[in-house]
C-alpha cells in the first residue's frame, strides 16, 4: 500500500508541474546542474520544446538521447505551486527526462524507458520512465552530493538501447 501511495505521490507531482502555470515558461532553472536552461513540463511550452537544464546527449546504436533534469522543489517555489493535502516528504529532489529520437530524427513515441541509479554509498534506485511532452521522465532522488551512475534502458521495437553515464551533485 505505501508502494502504491509513493507512486501516486509522485504521479500528482509531476500532474503538478505539467499543469502549473505559463508563468514557469519564463523561469530560468539554477546552476549546479550543467547545460542549457528550460521550462518545467507542459508550462505553457511549444510542441518540440524540451524541459530542465541539458545534462548529457548520446546516440545509442542510431537513436540520439538527450537528457535534462528538472530541480522538482526549486521549479516548484518558484512557480508559486503547492500541493495542499499531500505529503511532500514523498517528493522526490529531481525529474530526469531523456528525449529518445529514433535514426532519421523521428521522436521514439512508443518507447519503454527505465533508468537505474547508483549513487553515493551504494544507494540504488530503478524506476521505469513515463512518456509526457515528448520525452520519457522519471522522479529520482538525488539530494545527497557525490556522484550517480544512471544507466537508461530504452526499447523501441526491437531495439534495445542501453546508456550509462555519470552525474555528479554538488
Amino acid at each position: 500500500m505505501q508502494t502504491i501511495l509513493k507512486k501516486t505521490t509522485g504521479t500528482l507531482f509531476a500532474l503538478a508541474l505539467l499543469s502549473a502555470s505559463p508563468a514557469i515558461a519564463q523561469m530560468q532553472h539554477g546552476a549546479g546542474h550543467g547545460g542549457g536552461h528550460g521550462a518545467a513540463p507542459g508550462a505553457g511550452a511549444a510542441p518540440g520544446e524540451r524541459h530542465g537544464d541539458l545534462i548529457r546527449e548520446s546516440t545509442v546504436e542510431g537513436y540520439a538521447l538527450a537528457y535534462h533534469l528538472i530541480d522538482n522543489a526549486a521549479q516548484m517555489q518558484a512557480a508559486g505551486v503547492e500541493m495542499k493535502g499531500h505529503d511532500m516528504s514523498q517528493m522526490k529532489s529531481h525529474h530526469l527526462m531523456v528525449y529518445l529520437a529514433a535514426p532519421g530524427g523521428t521522436p521514439a513515441a512508443g518507447a519503454r524507458v527505465g533508468y537505474l541509479v547508483r549513487g553515493p554509498g551504494g544507494s540504488e534506485q530503478k524506476t521505469m520512465a513515463a512518456f509526457m511532452d515528448g520525452g520519457y521522465g522519471a522522479d529520482l532522488e538525488l539530494k545527497t552530493p557525490g556522484t550517480y551512475e544512471i544507466t537508461t534502458r530504452a526499447v523501441d521495437g526491437g531495439k534495445n538501447l542501453v546508456d550509462t553515464f555519470a552525474y555528479e551533485v554538488r
